[in-house]
């Protein structure tokens, strides 16, 4: 695989690093995302009042619907900022085929497959936006997990079970 990825990046690259980079993006993309946790934590926390030391399930407290508290915070805007770093990734890989004095790009378009210039510009960028968006989608669904598991069944609003596409489908 390693050897199948080094021929769709630049020559100049180094596969370990561009790996290294793409993953910094997406460790970033979850530890922001973890800020779910704390505006659930605060919805969660409003459904109850206190009585001395207990914490007493308020009467007719409903949670917000799911893809309220998810994009109450912008959770996935840290998934955004890495999907786009991929698009920056690709223009880069364009400009290091036009960088220095052989220019590099137009041997490339002079090669039998005429798709192999881009390819090695596209490949690498490409599968990590997949592997970002796989990531927003099994976080999601953790999340979406914690929303339904935590939150007390009578305080679940009608129809939450939507909220759920409502964030994967409008990236909302």
């Amino acid at each position: 695989m390693n050897e199948w990825l080094r021929w769709r990046i630049p020559a100049e690259c180094e596969l370990r690093r561009e790996l290294k980079v793409i993953a910094g993006l997406m460790a970033g993309a979850l530890v922001f995302s973890l800020f779910f946790l704390t505006c659930y934590s605060d919805w969660h926390a409003r459904l109850y009042m206190s009585r001395g030391t207990d914490r007493i399930l308020m009467p007719g407290a409903v949670m917000p619907q799911f893809d309220e508290v998810y994009a109450g915070n912008r959770t996935q805007l840290g998934f955004a900022v890495a999907l786009l770093c991929m698009a920056v990734i690709a223009a880069r890989y364009y400009m290091l085929h036009r960088q220095g004095g052989s220019r590099s790009d137009y041997l490339m378009r002079r090669l039998p497959d005429r798709w192999e210039y881009a390819r090695r510009c596209v490949t690498l960028p490409l599968l990590g936006a997949l592997a970002v968006i796989a990531e927003f989608i099994i976080v999601t669904l953790i999340y979406f997990a914690v929303y339904a598991l935590v939150t007390p069944e009578v305080c679940l609003p009608a129809g939450w079970q939507d909220g759920l596409w409502r964030v994967i489908l409008c990236w909302r």
